[in-house]
């Protein structure tokens, strides 16, 4: 799939298409091209906070009688791997994400964890992009069947 029709899949648009290469460059293909390529790390690190201010924002408001161990449960399983995997995989991550010769012979793009870490990335790189508000559309466009 070309990143185009990618980003289609996604319901958004970049005005810099590098950060949306950069969020999907696993460290495994940016080593084997002499690091020259910046990997997705970085935007990983990122996006995962992004993402757990943003679960809590919809579940504060959502919830509005809710504990706090309430509340910090759902927003654990919302944010965990599998969840984000699961996201990424239907949004064909596994299709776009570069990795490296040895990652791609294991076939590690369709694994979890480099799943996941894309998904986080490219939240890192929405951010970036557009904004919050374009951010948070994303994350409850693409959470809305988990969080229900």
């Amino acid at each position: 799939m070309n990143l185009r029709a990618f980003e289609e899949k996604l319901g958004y648009t970049f005005k810099n298409s590098k950060l949306l290469e950069t969020a999907l460059t696993h460290r495994s293909f940016a080593y084997e091209k002499g690091n020259k390529h910046p990997d997705n790390q970085r935007l990983e690190f990122f996006g995962d906070a992004i993402l757990d201010f943003v679960i809590a924002d919809i579940l504060f408001h959502l919830y509005p009688e809710a504990q706090e161990g309430a509340l910090t449960k759902t927003r654990c399983r919302l944010v965990c791997e599998s969840t984000l995997s699961l996201i990424a995989k239907s949004l064909e991550f596994d299709t776009v994400l570069k990795m490296g010769k040895g990652e791609t012979a294991l076939e590690s793009a369709k694994r979890p964890g480099p799943l996941a870490d894309a998904y986080e990335a490219v939240i890192g790189a929405i951010y970036l992009d557009g904004g919050m508000d374009s951010v948070k559309a994303f994350i409850e466009r693409h959470h809305r069947p988990y969080i229900e």
